[in-house]
């Protein structure tokens, strides 16, 4: 396939996407206006708190900008649905594979917001990307008999069998980035779309050719997606070629990414033997811009990574950063969604309820990182 053809599919993907309502780009400010704690008149927006909207091309995702903003009068109602049906505060867990970046540390602090905004008491665990810990902590909420567990994230292999177990002891469980058919649903990013824009993007960067290293952790459903895509896309480019690809441990990301980082540039110091390097998600993405920073070579050797994180926007947009695009994933709105399902879930308002949620997802570079952040981590996060 020409190159002209490749472009004309990328830019029909990408109109595709936005016409859809994922790409944020141009709409982080709305967002941030209507975050969920803003009061807004009746008359003004749809009360409802609708978790099923479907859009016209099938996906189905969470609404995202104002329809999504959760307003005082959803929140009231489902408080006094909770306390009727349960005559005492709902229990729910939120279940922490690890809590080492700001995805994990936002999904967690979005849901628990929710939970307790309508009077639940919330459990967060962490296990420190230990699989058995995590399966104990769910384990423990089963017989301690919480209302609803939240799996934010982990080995999803790992994870079925205890899912099943809370589902057959009545329990509702809903999964953040794990499918499974013992949840009630699961809430994610389109994995396929992300890993799709960033590879064409860096494609287009390379001019259709190049190598390339690539560092991904193993076991984690949608970042096995991203390397997946990543295998399907540069079969139409025969002449981008991975020259070193390395697995890394997620609890120590940043160094592990980076010291496999330094060997590939010991292993081939001349200009244009590496054109880019693609980390699967954000921390191994800062480990490799560290490597790339100080050995002086940012210039000829971009970085593209998966998620927002704070870290991984700074190297975007510091001065010689090493991190040419990244995708960021809505991840307010993922805990927040997760939390809401599981809260209808408690209540048996499970009609109409799908089995997966996209939440909104947005190509990053330096035009638009610092609104970015801005609406994840505050006006004043890069001051």
């Amino acid at each position: 396939m020409s190159a002209k053809k490749v472009m004309i599919i990328f830019v029909l993907i990408f109109l595709l996407i936005s016409s859809a309502g994922i790409v944020m780009q141009d709409k982080v400010k709305e967002i941030a206006n209507n975050y969920f704690t803003t009061k807004q008149k009746s008359d003004e927006v749809d009360t409802t708190v609708d978790i099923s909207k479907k859009t016209s091309t099938g996906f189905e995702y969470v609404q995202s900008l104002s329809e999504l903003t959760v307003l005082e009068e959803d929140i009231t109602d489902l408080k006094e649905k909770l306390q009727k049906k349960l005559k005492r505060s709902s229990i729910i867990l939120i279940s922490s594979f690890h809590m080492t970046n700001d995805w994990n540390k936002l999904v967690s602090q979005s849901a628990i917001d929710i939970g307790e905004s309508v009077g639940a008491e919330v459990i967060l665990t962490n296990a420190e990307g230990n699989w058995n810990r995590q399966v104990n902590d769910i384990e423990k909420a089963i017989r301690d008999k919480v209302d609803a567990i939240i799996v934010a994230g982990g080995i999803s292999n790992a994870l079925q069998e205890v899912i099943k177990k809370a589902d057959d002891n009545g329990i509702c469980v809903v999964t953040v980035d794990i499918p499974s058919p013992f949840a009630l649903t699961n809430v994610t990013s389109d994995n396929y779309s992300l890993a799709s824009m960033l590879i064409m993007k860096m494609a287009l960067n390379m001019e259709g050719e190049g190598n390339i290293v690539v560092i991904y952790p193993p076991g984690w459903h949608s970042i096995d997606i991203r390397r997946n895509m990543l295998g399907l896309i540069l079969k139409e480019w025969p002449n981008i070629h991975i020259v070193a690809e390395y697995p890394v441990d997620e609890e120590d990301a940043i160094n592990g990414t980076k010291e496999c980082i330094e060997n590939v540039l010991n292993k081939f110091p001349e200009e244009g033997s590496i054109d880019a390097i693609f980390t699967t998600f954000g921390l191994a993405g800062v480990g490799a811009a560290e490597a790339v920073e100080e050995a002086d070579r940012m210039d000829h050797i971009p970085v593209y990574t998966v998620d927002a994180d704070r870290m991984v926007l700074e190297h975007i947009l510091k001065k010689d950063g090493g991190i040419g695009a990244t995708m960021g994933q809505d991840t307010l709105q993922l805990g927040k969604t997760a939390t809401l399902v599981a809260l209808k879930g408690i209540i048996g308002e499970t009609e109409g309820i799908y089995k997966q949620y996209f939440c909104p997802i947005s190509l990053v570079t330096k035009e638009n990182a610092l609104e970015i952040g801005q609406y994840l981590y505050g006006e004043e996060w890069f001051k």
